[in-house]
């Protein structure tokens, strides 16, 4: 098992200067959990997309056994993907793809996507979630329920629906590849991870998902401060009121809820 973390972006909605994916979250940078949660899901290679103040990504990291790839130029999580095809073109090992901005992402909801994906053979298992008013991909079923695209839906006008949490499951990397070559040179600003499920299904790749569990509300990663603030608001809420546990267990650390 193979994964990328992608944390090149800038973050603009968080109107700071420093890269998000180092905001902290209940005092721990948010890409530190995601690092974490990998290690303890005994995932061994671990590749980091980095670009936006990438050094400082490599500062916070250090000690990590991971390897960095840079992305130049920010044109989208399919891009950033791509940017890995010299070292695992030739793979045809499993390929988790996680952002670097999904502190409560969590060891559990790895393993039962991996779980999953296993069970059922499948080319490409999404995590998903139920979610109103979310700015998520919408999960498009089509016959006999299969997924067949993510599409974007207008946040304000989203009833309870299914939507994507950017967490991205590949059984082979060397066709994944393939496929992102196709998405890459489309004459487009940004090229999204979120349009290889179409290309999938078009080829007639068999495509599960794992819906998460939900005992924070929280389905996606932090794109604003006013996220965050109700994830930290959320998570320490819940800890006060199970008060025999007041702990967040991340790997190497446990974050005290005081």
């Amino acid at each position: 098992m193979i994964a990328i973390v992608l944390a090149a972006g800038k973050g603009s909605r968080m109107r700071k200067k420093s890269q998000k994916v180092l905001t902290p979250f209940l005092g721990y940078p948010m890409i530190k959990y995601i690092i974490d949660a990998l290690i303890a899901c005994d995932i061994k290679k671990i590749y980091v997309v980095i670009g936006y103040y990438g050094n400082r990504v490599k500062k916070a990291l250090k000690g990590y056994d991971v390897v960095f790839i840079e992305q130049k130029k920010r044109l989208g999580t399919a891009h950033a993907v791509y940017q890995a095809k010299k070292f695992l073109q030739n793979h045809e090992s499993d390929l988790l793809i996680v952002p670097g901005d999904f502190p409560l992402l969590g060891v559990r909801n790895i393993n039962n996507l991996i779980r999953t994906h296993r069970k059922h053979r499948a080319s490409l298992t999404l995590l998903t979630a139920k979610e109103r008013k979310s700015d998520a991909g919408s999960v498009v079923r089509g016959y006999k329920n299969r997924i067949i695209d993510l599409v974007v839906v207008d946040r304000e006008k989203s009833a309870n629906r299914e939507v994507s949490a950017g967490v991205y499951l590949f059984k082979s990397a060397k066709f994944l590849y393939t496929e992102l070559e196709k998405i890459c040179r489309q004459p487009q600003s940004e090229n999204r991870l979120s349009d290889i499920v179409r290309n999938y299904y078009q080829n007639r790749k068999r495509i599960r998902n794992y819906q998460m569990e939900n005992k924070f509300c929280c389905t996606h990663g932090v794109n604003t401060l006013e996220q965050l603030t109700s994830m930290e608001l959320t998570v320490r809420n819940y800890l006060l009121e199970n008060s025999s546990n007041r702990t967040i267990h991340s790997h190497k650390k446990e974050i005290k809820v005081i």
